[in-house]
């Protein structure tokens, strides 16, 4: 008999909708029939009284958990928001958000940084702690923190308070705001504050929801998370849980994928004029086939006065740099377009698809076409 399991997920998110992909996946390959509460799955029904196998969940409170316990079967949890000892969970890596989205920050060169919370969730904490490390050797002072339970987030109105408290920091600083939803009201807050992003305020945030992210002014800079990978973990996991070969399994945590660089955060707060021209000149023309020679004639400088400013200040050299912008741009093409390998090469500024897939393979440690098949994009070359 195929197993009954149920995805207890909002799938008008577009986060659970990458989720239950990778579950499908799974699912699919070993005949499991799946219960939903959306049209043409089977229904579930009450889930605290469903008769069935399994239960893939976003578990958002304690409260919520102990109504899916009483249906009597195993629960993976894909949420993070709760933290059980007895809870199986497939996750974000949430502090390896937090980094990533500080050390992205601290490349820019701000010395100050505030976070904006959604207060009582683990992944926020979470997130919060990651930002906090990867900030430190950077920061003037402690990250200024604004928090708030998440349904307050959810307001449509833009806040007032947190833009008095946005319009407190000394400028420039630097905002990592806990989701994208926070984000839009970080955005708003800074309008109602009188703030410009980027040039007074930069801002990172999370999730990477594409229609969110484009439509806020300015298009805003998101960490994606790995959607399919966290759905297929987590069904996996079911499955072993069901068999009844072990009871419960500690958190597996899924890295984020690379931050896709918008417009909030493409300043650089460096007082090197150079370098900060030399950086907005990369973003703004990386994927038109610019190469280190077109950047120092724009900087009017010698190339090796360029270099060593640049390479002192970001990190890296001018090249690197470029293929940095280029392949954090190709990677979210290749996740989220069906697009050909070819026409993504071409998109990038490569001036051939040999060397993206080189540099590609190189920074990332898969070719493109592995890390589309890693990551469940199934598309004809």
């Amino acid at each position: 008999m195929p197993n009954n399991v149920a995805l207890y997920l909002s799938l008008t998110q577009m986060h659970h909708q990458g989720i239950a992909n990778g579950a499908l996946r799974y699912a699919n390959a070993k005949g499991w029939r799946i219960f939903g509460a959306y049209w043409p799955m089977y229904e579930i029904g009450a889930i605290d009284a469903w008769n069935g196998d399994g239960i893939i969940a976003a578990v958002e409170s304690a409260g919520e958990l102990r109504k899916l316990r009483r249906a009597g079967v195993p629960i993976v949890d894909i949420s993070g928001a709760i933290e059980r000892d007895d809870l199986t969970r497939v996750s974000n890596d949430n502090v390896a958000i937090g980094r990533l989205a500080g050390d992205h920050i601290a490349r820019l060169g701000y010395d100050r940084y505030c976070f904006a919370a959604a207060a009582g969730s683990l992944w926020s904490d979470e997130r919060f702690r990651g930002f906090q490390e990867a900030t430190a050797p950077y920061r003037r002072d402690d990250v200024a923190v604004f928090r708030r339970k998440y349904g307050w987030w959810q307001s449509p109105e833009f806040s007032p308070e947190l833009a008095r408290f946005l319009r407190r920091q000394k400028r420039p600083f630097a905002v990592m705001a806990a989701n994208d939803i926070i984000g839009m009201n970080v955005v708003g807050a800074c309008r109602l504050a009188g703030l410009a992003i980027p040039a007074d305020v930069a801002l990172v945030s999370v999730d990477n929801e594409e229609l969110l992210c484009e439509l806020s002014t300015p298009p805003m800079s998101s960490i994606p998370f790995d959607r399919f990978e966290i759905g297929f973990r987590a069904a996996e996991r079911l499955d072993a849980l069901m068999q009844g070969l072990i009871g419960y399994m500690p958190p597996l945590l899924i890295p984020p994928l690379p931050l896709v660089e918008r417009a909030s955060s493409t300043l650089l707060s460096s007082t090197d004029i150079m370098v900060n021209e030399a950086l907005s000149y990369i973003r703004q023309n990386a994927r038109q086939g610019i190469g280190a020679v077109e950047v120092v004639r724009q900087a009017k400088r010698s190339r090796r006065t360029l270099e060593t400013r640049f390479k002192k200040i970001v990190g890296t050299s001018i090249l690197e740099e470029i293929h940095r912008v280029r392949i954090g741009h190709a990677s979210h093409l290749l996740l989220e377009t069906t697009l050909p390998v070819s026409r993504i090469s071409k998109d990038c500024g490569f001036n051939s698809v040999a060397r993206f897939i080189a540099v590609f393979t190189e920074m990332t440690g898969a070719s493109p076409k592995a890390y589309r098949q890693r990551k469940g994009v199934m598309v004809k070359e």
